[in-house]
C-alpha cells in the first residue's frame, strides 16, 4: 500500500490542504508508514550529508587557511619584537640568556600550532599538509637543539 491514499475527511473541507498529508487510513499500518517514512528520510538525507560534508571541508579549508596566515604572522612578529627587545644584549648576559628563553617559548608554541595545523589539514586530506609538517620539524629541531645545548 502507498501512503499516497487519502480518505474522504481528509480531502475535504476547510481543513483539507494542511491536512492532507497527515491523514492515515486504517488501511495502513505503523510498518508500512514507517517503511516509507524511512526510504524517504535515507534518500533525501544522503543527499544532505554529502552536500553538507562537501560544504563543511570547503569552509573548514578557508578558516584554517587564515588560521594559518595569521598565526604564522602572529608568531614571526612575535619573534621579532623579542629580538627587537634584546637586540642590545651581550652574549651570556642575563639579558641574552633570558631573550633564548622567549626564543625557546615562541619556538614551543610554534611546533605545537605547526603540528595542529598539519593535523588538520592531514584529516582534510590537503597537500598544505607537508608544508606545516615540514615547518613543524624544522622549528621542533630547532627548539630540541637549544634547549639540550642549554643543558649541556
Amino acid at each position: 500500500p502507498s501512503l499516497r491514499m487519502h480518505c474522504r475527511s481528509c480531502t475535504s473541507g476547510i481543513l483539507a490542504p494542511l491536512t492532507r498529508g497527515l491523514c492515515l487510513s486504517p488501511n495502513f499500518s505503523l510498518h508500512d508508514i514507517m517503511q516509507e517514512s524511512i526510504l524517504i528520510l535515507g534518500v533525501d538525507s544522503r543527499v544532505h550529508t554529502q552536500r553538507a560534508n562537501r560544504m563543511a571541508t570547503t569552509i573548514l579549508s578557508l578558516c584554517l587557511g587564515a588560521l594559518g596566515i595569521i598565526g604564522t604572522t602572529v608568531l614571526i612578529t612575535s619573534t621579532g619584537m623579542v629580538m627587537w627587545h634584546y637586540r642590545g644584549a651581550r652574549i651570556w648576559s642575563f639579558r641574552w640568556q633570558w631573550r633564548n628563553w622567549r626564543l625557546l617559548q615562541i619556538s614551543a608554541i610554534a611546533t605545537f600550532f605547526f603540528m595542529a595545523m598539519t593535523a588538520s589539514y592531514g584529516i582534510l586530506d590537503q597537500p598544505w599538509a607537508w608544508l606545516y609538517l615540514i615547518i613543524a620539524c624544522k622549528t621542533g629541531t630547532w627548539w630540541l637543539r637549544c634547549a639540550i645545548n642549554r643543558r649541556a
